[in-house]
């Protein structure tokens, strides 16, 4: 897209050592903001996907608190910038960290409710993140203690272009994807909220494992009436799903 041939020069620009001070402030601002066009248009594209049921899940098989770990610590400096303590805890997971799902969808979630959450708590706030085994499910906590929302704009939500009165800058756009990326791993999206006290995103994720020792990549597309999903070599398998909690506090 143009975007991208505006961002590779300007990342090529700044490279350069020799490049005056004013310039190399000025050129950061367009970088950043192309950057934020370029992540909107692709928001808006993989809407156009979902909408013409042409977006796929790719299956990986990776560890959960290693891949959590990083997608965390990418929040911590700005965490301190805005002097919110953001905490990770991964000590109450007793069993497996190997997981099976679309890796790229997931940190996107992450990445929209742990934005949220620094978006709206205050400075001396806190970010609780937390992953721990419940039966035979994973459960992931991301707890903040922000400002909330009503329980009207609550229902409203994940509603596209939708945003609460006071939000700050954004398009609505973030929570009406991860709903629709949560609904592709076959799960559901909830939030429970209350002005003042924070908000509660609850996503409850159903994820397939194979019954066969060896996993490879996978590539999936949401079907009405199928857990099958194809390999990317042809090969067809049958999916058992087990559901994994995701718990936005």
């Amino acid at each position: 897209t143009p975007l991208t041939l505006i961002a590779g020069p300007v990342e090529h620009v700044l490279k350069n050592s020799k490049l005056p001070e004013d310039a190399r402030e000025q050129l950061v601002v367009v970088e950043r903001n192309t950057n934020r066009m370029l992540h909107l248009v692709n928001q808006i594209l993989d809407f156009r996907k979902i909408q013409n049921g042409k977006m796929e899940l790719k299956l990986y098989r990776f560890d959960i608190v290693k891949t959590l770990t990083m997608w965390v610590g990418d929040f911590q400096l700005t965490a301190e910038r805005k002097q919110i303590r953001l905490h990770l805890d991964v000590n109450d997971l007793k069993g497996s960290h190997e997981m099976i799902a679309d890796q790229e969808k997931i940190s996107r979630i992450v990445f929209n409710l742990l934005s949220n959450a620094l978006k709206y708590t205050p400075a001396g706030g806190e970010i609780f993140v937390s992953l721990k085994d419940e039966g035979a499910n994973l459960r992931l906590d991301v707890r903040d203690t922000g400002k909330g929302i009503s329980q009207d704009e609550a229902d409203k939500i994940f509603e596209r272009f939708f945003q609460a009165k006071g939000a700050a800058s954004g398009t609505g756009i973030g929570l009406a994807l991860v709903k629709s990326f949560v609904e592709l791993h076959h799960g559901e999206a909830r939030v429970e909220s209350e002005p003042g006290k924070g908000s509660d995103f609850c996503f409850e994720i159903s994820l397939p494992y194979p019954d066969e020792e060896e996993c490879e990549e996978y590539t999936a597309q949401k079907k009405e009436e199928s857990t099958e999903i194809s390999k990317l070599k042809g090969v067809h398998i049958t999916m058992k799903w087990r559901k994994i909690y995701v718990d936005s506090r």
